[in-house]
Formats: structure tokens, sequence, C-alpha cells
């Protein structure tokens, strides 16, 4: 198991936070990282993800929503075509802190073998495109915009 993380604070409210990060059809026009879903952020639901990491390349994924818990976390979960190979797990958590800020909180955990040989410029690469989210995220809650 690997997990790559990243957090950031955001001077805004959860509930715009989450309104932002469940707005997919929005992700295009403000996310540097994932930069189109298809779907809908519904329990159950298989989406469609395109990315694009900050080395600049560019993968679709099918996962499937396993969480929505309103306005605190989000959560998918993709498996790769060969069983064993990479599967991840996707979770957005939002807590509010003693500011009454937002604390952001981006996180990936893999499993099976890729977990174990990806090299370590891969999880980097990821990590880096998840701080560019969340800086872009984090613009976009502190403007007036939805």
């Amino acid at each position: 198991m690997k997990e790559v993380i990243a957090r950031i604070e955001i001077r805004s409210s959860p509930e715009k936070v989450w309104k932002i990060i469940t707005d997919f059809q929005l992700y295009k026009y403000w996310n540097p990282f994932i930069i189109e879903i298809a779907g809908s952020p519904m329990m159950g639901e298989k989406i469609e993800i395109q990315l694009r990491t900050a080395a600049q390349k560019t993968r679709v994924y099918h996962p499937v929503i396993t969480k929505v818990d309103p306005p605190t976390e989000l959560r998918w979960y993709g498996k790769a075509i060969l069983p064993f190979i990479l599967d991840g797990e996707h979770i957005f958590t939002i807590q509010e802190n003693e500011q009454h800020n937002t604390v952001f909180t981006q996180k990936e955990i893999f499993k099976g073998l890729g977990a174990y040989l990806g090299n370590t410029s891969m999880f980097d690469d990821i990590r880096i495109s998840f701080q560019m989210m969340n800086s872009s995220l984090k613009s976009r809650a502190e403007s007036n915009k939805r």
C-alpha cells in the first residue's frame, strides 16, 4: 500500500468547498489536475475521470463513487483492468478548523503491485498534481466564484 496526501487551508466555509468539489461540470474551468469528470457525485455512480498530471501525463479512469458525506467527505475507488496491478481509492476530506477556515485534504491510497513497484517520480508527480489542484481550489473558494 502507498499513500499520497496533500493538504491546504482555505479561508472559506466547508459548504462552499463542498459545492466546488462536487460540481464536476465546472472542473474543466478551474482544475489543472482533474480536467474533466463525467457523471454525478452519487453513491454507487460510475464516473469517468480525465487527468493531466504536473508532468503532463494524461490518463482516463472509470472509478465508482464509494462515499458521499456532505460537506465532509467524497470518495471513489478505481481498479486496473488486470487484477492486483494498481487499484486506487481517492479521498477528499473537508474539515472546519478552530479559525472557522476549511482544511481540505486530498489523498490517494494505492494497492497492488504498482504500489510497490511504482517509482518515486510517479508518486512525486501525483503529489505535485494534488498540490496544484488544491491551490486552484483555494483560489476559487476564496473568490466570489462558485
